[in-house]
């Protein structure tokens, strides 16, 4: 009925719609409408002699049809043309009408103008309805795409090919507005020549179509681009033939993005549903263009997060809320040798703990946790070569708006150097201490010393016609008080050292050594094995060398059972790092019970020993200090003692040749020990 009414008043207003039966989908609409009406007509007059009935009853199913297929006016004509048929099958000649027929005819134009109307708004109904389910259909799919695309461009395609078939027009495009925001680049789009996609630029003044729709903020229609005067000719339009367009602004939070549009190159009437429809899909634009956006500054703060976590020295970690870990740099990997895939979750860092230090650690994480405390705890890691080291573990809280802890950001920081130079520091703290004490022990001795040789002196001149056992206690008396006195200055060479480099035999040094413990080595019924290869000499300070030496015997006499054997061997060699520097290698051998495997590593430490009784732990310690003063170097070699095998240890010592001003000063040995060699 409302097409029959707006039919109407075109009539009443003298603006007609022109009907153009030339065209090919006109001449199907109304010839079918003819078509109908004829069939309708023949099977009339077959059936008249069979059924009794009026004689409309058939031409109802033309006038149907004509409007369902061809609208109101076919519909119209069908009647019509079937008033005039059902008129001329009952009548011979020029009809007569009786008031009653007349009555009829007119109720059945009348039913059949209802019937055309009724089924032409029906068709209209049907195909509106097609078109929003197309276009609630489209809406849907690219919701859906916007929020599992990552990549825009492709987004963009999709979308301007699903808004061209929705709507069944032959060109849609995104325009985007460039930096400057004088123009806009053709991004995206279908239907458009090659290579006018990602070049063709449009200008965003108020005179272009795409310019004013952005401006006005609200959607654009044009109905006839040929003679709409608001908007000047666009090459872009011109060249492609578009007749009709609409376009709506795409814009958002950060401000417009650019222009979504749609043209025909036919008169399109765009109606309601398809501006609702293009605004919904330029909205689901903007969404995904935002979208985008922060996953791009998210990505790039992420890349700017990952450098910067993998520039400075500190391993860095994150966590989720519950603790388990979805980010750790590879200063982590490199330092404990996992995979990236291995450390993450909730085990993974866990298997490098020391078992030590594993429910301390724990403890205060999951309490951390339970708390929202910020976290810290020094523990030790399994390196990548098997080893731990200590490490300092901190983490702190990040929350939201409402307080609660959304993640977890810290560091693991290495602090095994730190907790190396704080045990050396406490080692030469005690090592200060203990050259003090030996020093003011040797100054305490040295005195009644000094009182006994005096008082040995006077025996032995009172003694020299006397009883000749007697002078020979004296004489043994004044040797044990020689080594005594010897023994001192070697405590007071701890602490200082005040003769100057000059040139040594080092054979002539080892026998002064085996002399001054001759008596040690009778009472350990010892048997020294003496191979002097080469007579080198060294420049280097006698006392020194004397108690690098003495060290090592000792070490060696204490070793060995009764009746042990002792190799002291000395021969030309050569540094083992570097073949270039020649010099003396003194090795001292022993068969006694050796060093245990898990000793051997910590055997030059200050103040670690091995012997249950008695033993500072100062003597491998200062020796390896006087050959480090010399540049040489210090090895040992052990196998322990068992039950039906023999063991023993071997001490080489590397001492190259060197002038008086490459020795280092004891002074400077004091104040930087060293832990290995």
């Amino acid at each position: 009925m409302g097409t029959f009414v707006r039919g109407l008043h075109r009539l009443a207003a003298g603006k007609p719609k022109p009907i153009a039966l030339w065209r090919p989908a006109a001449l199907v609409r109304y010839g079918t409408a003819v078509i109908l009406v004829v069939l309708a007509f023949a099977v009339t007059l077959w059936s008249r002699s069979v059924f009794h009935h009026g004689p409309f009853i058939f031409y109802y199913i033309p006038i149907l049809l004509s409007a369902w297929l061809g609208g109101f006016w076919p519909g119209l004509l069908g009647t019509l043309l079937s008033a005039i048929a059902a008129v001329y099958t009952f009548t011979a000649g020029p009809p007569v009408f009786t008031p009653d027929e007349a009555m009829q005819i007119a109720l059945f134009l009348a039913v059949g103008t209802v019937t055309a109307t009724l089924s032409e708004s029906l068709r209209r109904s049907e195909k509106r309805l097609r078109r929003k389910w197309r276009q609630a259909v489209a809406v849907a799919e690219t919701g859906r795409r916007a929020l599992v695309e990552d990549d825009l461009q492709k987004f963009l395609d999709y979308s301007t090919r699903l808004v061209a078939h929705t709507l069944r027009v032959e060109y849609c495009k995104v325009l985007q507005l460039t930096p400057e925001h004088d123009n806009f680049l053709l991004v995206a789009g279908v239907g458009w020549k090659p290579g006018t996609v990602g070049k063709a630029i449009v200008e965003a003044g108020l005179q272009s179509q795409a310019g004013y729709t952005l401006a006005s903020g609200a959607p654009v229609v044009v109905e006839d681009d040929r003679t709409d005067t608001r908007f000047a000719t666009s090459s872009l339009l011109s060249d492609h033939k578009v007749v009709s367009s609409l376009l709506v602004p795409i814009a958002g939070k950060e401000g417009p993005f650019g222009v979504l549009g749609v043209h025909a190159t036919a008169a399109h009437a765009f109606t309601a549903d398809d501006i609702a429809f293009i605004q919904s899909m330029a909205n689901l634009l903007a969404v995904s263009i935002l979208r985008q956006r922060g996953i791009q500054r998210l990505a790039e703060s992420e890349a700017r997060f990952r450098t910067l976590a993998e520039l400075i020295p500190q391993m860095v970690w994150t966590t989720t809320a519950d603790g388990s870990v979805d980010y750790i740099s590879e200063s982590w990997c490199r330092f404990t040798g996992l995979s990236m895939q291995e450390s993450l979750g909730f085990v993974g860092w866990k298997r490098v703990l020391h078992p030590e230090d594993a429910s301390r650690v724990l403890g205060r994480w999951n309490e951390s946790i339970a708390k929202g405390m910020p976290y810290e705890v020094e523990c030790r890691l399994r390196a990548a070569n098997g080893t731990y080291a200590w490490i300092l573990a901190r983490g702190i809280p990040m929350r939201d708006r409402d307080g609660a802890i959304r993640k977890w950001f810290g560091t693991c920081t290495d602090i095994q150097n730190q907790r190396l130079a704080e045990e050396e520091l406490r080692k030469a703290e005690k090592l200060a201490v203990t050259a003090r004490m030996a020093s003011t022990l040797a100054h305490e001795i040295n005195n009644p010393l000094a009182a006994v040789t005096n008082l040995l002196y006077l025996l032995h001149c009172h003694t020299e016609d006397g009883d000749p056992a007697l002078k020979g206690y004296v004489q043994a008396a004044e040797q044990e008080l020689a080594r005594v006195t010897h023994i001192s200055n070697q405590m007071l060479g701890l602490y200082r050292e005040s003769s100057r480099p000059a040139v040594i035999q080092v054979s002539e040094v080892l026998d002064q050594v085996l002399d001054l413990y001759a008596t040690k080595i009778k009472e350990k019924r010892a048997t020294i094995v003496k191979q002097y290869f080469c007579d080198e000499e060294l420049v280097g300070k006698r006392g020194e060398l004397r108690h690098l030496f003495s060290n090592l015997l000792i070490n060696a006499l204490e070793a060995v059972r009764d009746g042990g054997v002792i190799q002291v061997r000395t021969r030309t060699g050569c540094d083992p790092h570097m073949p270039e520097m020649k010099g003396v290698q003194v090795i001292i051998a022993d068969n006694g019970r050796g060093i245990a495997r898990k000793d051997r590593a910590r055997i030059f430490e200050p103040f670690f020993t091995t012997k249950t009784e008695g033993g500072a732990g100062l003597g491998l310690w200062v020796a390896e200090s006087i050959v480090r003063g010399y540049n040489g170097t210090i090895r040992l070699r052990s196998k322990p003692a068992q039950s039906g095998s023999g063991g023993g240890t071997v001490i080489s010592v590397f001492l190259p040749h060197a002038t008086a001003s490459d020795i280092v000063q004891p002074e400077m040995l004091a104040r930087s020990p060293a832990l290995h060699c």
